[in-house]
């Protein structure tokens, strides 16, 4: 019991702490303090989670991620409960210090329409159907982590031409851009880009 308990806990940590890196990152690019474009750092952080963590968690790190997951039965309702607790903690935890080390205070303007709705569920899509591939087709971590943080670049880009280009509603939250196509249109993107690679690949 105190194993599986461990087990566990280890795997909402590791959702808890790549989220924060995750939207730290993000953060620190909305706020014009990266070198390089928000969505080719985010990819980076991705990347490095997936070698990290990807045997641990999965590497989730977005509600979006886990909600598709969960249609697909690939994790189940409470262990997705405790990861999108762990990643809304941990992107709470990368706002509070993003305000504390460059006083962060986000400029995005969001628009709700349907437009930012399909430009973000689209974005999100890519890169769920590129996490159902290899979840169904596992070639590695080494593979994985570039294909996963890849497809997450290419999304990210795509809706960044209509929308903010969040493609998480946990990191949406802690950036500033918080609203229900920032909410549904990600989980939207996740759920058909799971079920669309479940038909190619099964």
């Amino acid at each position: 019991m105190v194993q599986w308990i461990y087990q566990e806990m280890k795997k909402y940590i590791a959702e808890f702490v790549w989220t924060f890196v995750l939207t730290l990152v993000v953060i620190f690019g909305v706020a014009g303090k990266l070198p390089i474009i928000t969505p080719v750092a985010a990819g980076i952080a991705v990347v490095i989670a997936v070698y990290f963590f990807g045997a641990i968690s999965g590497t989730n790190i977005n509600p979006a991620v886990t909600i598709g997951l969960l249609t697909d039965r690939k994790i189940g309702f409470a262990q997705a409960a405790g990861y999108i607790v762990g990643q809304f903690l941990g992107a709470g935890l990368a706002l509070a210090l993003a305000r504390y080390l460059i006083d962060f205070q986000s400029t995005l303007v969001v628009i709700n329409s349907g437009r930012v709705f399909v430009a973000e569920a689209l974005g999100t899509f890519f890169l769920v159907f590129a996490i159902t591939m290899i979840i169904h087709h596992h070639d590695g971590w080494t593979v994985s982590g570039g294909l996963i943080g890849l497809s997450l670049v290419i999304g990210a880009i795509i809706a960044g031409s209509v929308s903010n280009g969040m493609l998480n509603p946990a990191v949406a939250f802690a950036a500033g851009s918080f609203s229900w196509v920032y909410i549904l249109g990600p989980i939207s993107g996740s759920i058909v880009g799971v079920h669309t690679a479940k038909f190619f690949f099964k």
